[in-house]
């Protein structure tokens, strides 16, 4: 299954699923625990289409949680661009730069998703079994340790950013940089370019002050 949705992915940047299409089961009634990564990526695609924004950046980020505890407890016999976490990880950078500057729009939004991301256990529940072929791992609850570590990262990072977008200072500046960086080349003005870099200052001022350090949250929006 993995290789023929590979194939459509290359052809059409998005994973795509005919037997799943325009199901509403998919993204309203997904068990998270049950389903394969790629279905959950195609689940947030498909609640994309229907302009449900919170919905879709909830099963994305949970793709994302699932796929890397599937890649700790099921680690594919198949190596190199033959694995399917080259096609998840390319799947997590085109789907992300569509959801993540839409949810971002939305602060309360953001949170909201945020809160059910946190309560989420992205191990997958006894009986599961992925799309590809797997090899046998030797310690299933350091696989499962590894998962639910890499979740508190991932849930650290987003209840950061949620507080941030919260911040009306920090939210005006952050829509600025955003629409920068996404918008072409060719609109940009020298004194734009100049504009930005003050506005980066300023987001590193306000982590600073609100967590004694300073990154910028999305390489998507980072701009040094």
């Amino acid at each position: 299954m993995i290789n023929f949705l590979k194939l459509l992915f290359l052809a059409t940047g998005y994973l795509f699923i005919p037997s799943i299409v325009s199901s509403s089961v998919v993204y309203s009634d997904l068990n998270i625990r049950a389903a394969s990564p790629e279905i959950i990526f195609q689940a947030s695609v498909e609640a994309l289409k229907q302009s449900e924004i919170e919905k879709a950046a909830y099963l994305f980020y949970a793709a994302r949680l699932r796929a890397f505890c599937d890649q700790q407890l099921f680690p594919p016999k198949a190596e190199g661009g033959d694995s399917p976490f080259v096609l998840f990880g390319a799947l997590s950078q085109v789907i992300g730069e569509d959801i993540n500057p839409k949810i971002t729009n939305d602060p309360q939004g953001y949170k909201r998703v945020v809160d059910l991301i946190t309560v989420l256990n992205p191990v997958p529940e006894i009986g599961y079994k992925p799309s590809w072929e797997y090899k046998s791992i030797n310690n299933v609850e350091e696989g499962k340790r590894l998962c639910l570590s890499s979740k508190k990262e991932f849930i650290q990072l987003y209840q950061r950013q949620s507080k941030l977008l919260l911040n009306k200072e920090y939210f005006s500046i952050f829509n600025r940089i955003k629409e920068y960086n996404l918008s072409s080349s060719d609109n940009r003005a020298n004194s734009d370019e100049l504009s930005i870099k003050k506005d980066i200052l300023k987001l590193k001022e306000i982590e600073l002050k609100k967590f004694g350090d300073s990154f910028l949250w999305d390489l998507v929006y980072a701009n040094e």
